[in-house]
């Protein structure tokens, strides 16, 4: 599960099927942490951007292609602006339709919602 509070993201599945997990951590949302996941299926492709201050993370069940970008060059992507927590951490409010069966080392690496939370709060108000 990743945040970022400097730019905003969009995603599309190509081919595939994916779960997308969100988790609201703006401080003055009205759904604020609240959770919500969409499933996006290639044969019916489906849009989403959502904005900076979401957790988001997915879940592809199956051999997958995906279109992800940013507000933001990446090259212009600094440590404060790329933070995350672990996906499975209960705190998120996500029920995920299964476990992943690979997970990048430095996703596995990350703390608790309630440490990602403490860390950036005050930056996504």
């Amino acid at each position: 599960m990743h945040l970022h509070v400097g730019h905003d993201e969009f995603f599309s599945i190509v081919s595939g099927r994916v779960t997308l997990g969100l988790h609201d951590l703006r401080a003055l949302s009205p759904t604020f942490g609240r959770a919500a996941t969409y499933e996006f299926c290639g044969a019916d492709p489906i849009q989403l951007i959502f904005p900076r201050g979401l957790v988001h993370g997915w879940l592809f069940h199956e051999e997958s292609v995906h279109l992800q970008a940013t507000s933001r060059a990446h090259d212009d992507y600094h440590p404060q602006d790329n933070h995350g927590c672990h996906w499975s951490d209960p705190e998120l409010g996500i029920a995920w339709p299964m476990s992943p069966t690979v997970v990048a080392a430095r996703a596995e690496g990350f703390g608790s919602l309630r440490e990602l939370r403490a860390t950036v709060t005050s930056q996504t108000a």
